[in-house]
């Protein structure tokens, strides 16, 4: 019997909703970039014991399929992710592997400081768009310097968020001199 070691990548939360569940080729065709590691998380690290020696490269999507039954149908108390689907990603056989809509598929993978846009970041905090929350806000105070300064504030939320958690901001909103507001 062989030991595999494995790991599980789910999205990160604040990448979920405008990433997750896409099959491999249409999150290319969206998202015009490759998969990026540091948008994921490690969700379980663990071995799977194999009654077979590996040799053959469909004896790997056997250990894949197992791996997905076990993470959707017999979930380890310890796991801390979501069900496995579309979008996620094991890493076995020192090889990264992609959920796709139909099987799986072997994938190269980047692991750069990942780029987030303020539009991410703002979905996922407080499940609006940009141009939505100032709407609400210029007609909540009918106020443009308070409009003004609740976007300087909500970009000095999205730098800081950027920094604690390791992302280059894709684009900022960022008001340089709010001295005369």
């Amino acid at each position: 019997m062989n030991k595999v070691e494995y790991k599980i990548y789910q999205w990160k939360r604040v990448f979920k909703r405008n990433h997750a569940f896409l099959g491999l080729e249409e999150y290319k065709d969206i998202h015009k970039q490759n998969i990026n590691l540091n948008r994921y998380e490690v969700t379980y690290d663990n071995s799977i014991k194999l009654e077979f020696d590996l040799k053959f490269e469909s004896e790997e999507m056997e250990v894949l399929e197992t791996l997905f039954r076990i993470f959707n149908i017999e979930r380890p108390n310890d796991f801390k992710g979501y069900s496995l689907s579309v979008g996620d990603i094991i890493e076995v056989f020192g090889k990264f592997f992609y959920c796709d809509s139909m099987g799986w598929k072997e994938i190269e993978v980047e692991t750069k400081m990942p780029k987030v846009a303020i539009e991410d970041y703002l979905l996922f905090e407080h499940s609006w768009s940009l141009d939505n929350l100032i709407r609400k806000k210029r007609l909540e105070v009918k106020d443009e310097k308070l409009v003004l300064k609740y976007v300087y504030d909500l970009s000095k939320d999205f730098e800081q968020f950027c920094w604690e958690e390791r992302f280059e901001p894709q684009k900022t909103y960022f008001i340089k001199n709010i001295s005369n507001i």
